[in-house]
This record gives structure tokens, C-alpha cells and sequence, in this order.
């Protein structure tokens, strides 16, 4: 599909720049001079690499569907070049929710530590557990980050294994 995109848009083409009037928390709109629309024109050359040439340029990535509670969320996988887990993004939170944030900031230090060398397996030793049932050990995650820290372990386990 990108090439065939590539293709359509040839070496030039043109695209709005569309703004809003004023910045965030102002209360009077721009000068005249500044509301103008712009209209980007780029010019580049086409690449020559064909799509199956550029398939090293991507990292390997599944999405697993996690549900803890009530809540269900998204945990997309970047796996590096070894197959072992490199990156997690987590997503499924309302737009600017706290929540929202709260897994954006965790996918980022989740992802940081795996990629200087921290298994998840280190990381999910140390997160909140609940119990299955009311008699059982505590085994179960107590949040989606440890949920998803889960999920990593056993794609760690099973490229290691």
C-alpha cells in the first residue's frame, strides 16, 4: 500500500496547513497576519527500495488484548531483532484521562528498561498481586501494567525457551 501511495503522489505535491486561532489559554486570536492557511509544497525524490527491501526497517509487533476488571486494554509488542520484547505500548484509557496517562508514562519506562537490559521477568516480581479467589495465593496482577508486564514475561519465556 505505501508504494502504491508513493506512487499516486509522485516527486511533488501539496498538502493545507490548517491552525487553530490563537494558542492555548490566550483569549484574542492572532494577528490577521498569522491566520493565513498555509499550503506546504514538498518536493522529494521517490525512493528507490521496493517494500519487500525496506521489511528489515520494522520491528516485529503483536497486539494482545488485556482485561483486568473492568477495564480492557491494548498492549502492542515491539519485539528487537532477537525476537526478544524491546518496547510495549498500552492504550484503551479516554483521551487525556489520567489513566491515559498513567499507561503512556508506563509504556515508556517499561520500554527504556527493556531495552537497557531489564527482563520483565525483574520488573514483574516486584508489581501488586491479588489473589484468584478469596482463599489463594496472590498471583493475579493488581493493575493493567502488571497484567501487561505478564504478557511480557511469557513472550520473554517463550523465545527464550
Amino acid at each position: 500500500m505505501t508504494a502504491n501511495v508513493l506512487e499516486h503522489l509522485g516527486d511533488e505535491f501539496e498538502f493545507p496547513i490548517v491552525t487553530s486561532d490563537r494558542d492555548v489559554g490566550d483569549y484574542s486570536p492572532y494577528p490577521v497576519a498569522l491566520r493565513v492557511a498555509a499550503l506546504a509544497r514538498v518536493k522529494r525524490p521517490l525512493p528507490e527500495a521496493k517494500p519487500k527491501d525496506l521489511a528489515g526497517w520494522w520491528r516485529k509487533a503483536i497486539t494482545e488484548t488485556i482485561v483486568i476488571g473492568n477495564a480492557t486494554i491494548a498492549a502492542s509488542i515491539g519485539f528487537d531483532e532477537t525476537g526478544r520484547p524491546a518496547e510495549v505500548f498500552l492504550s484503551g484509557a479516554k483521551d487525556g484521562s489520567g489513566m491515559a496517562a498513567i499507561l503512556d508514562d508506563a509504556s515508556v519506562v517499561i520500554s527504556v528498561a527493556l531495552q537497557h537490559g531489564i527482563s520483565a521477568a525483574a520488573l514483574a516480581k516486584s508489581i501488586a498481586r491479588i489473589p484468584e479467589n478469596l482463599e489463594g495465593p496472590a498471583i493475579k496482577p493488581a493493575s493493567p501494567i502488571g497484567a501487561a508486564l505478564d504478557l511480557l514475561v511469557d513472550y520473554e519465556a517463550s523465545q527464550n525457551g
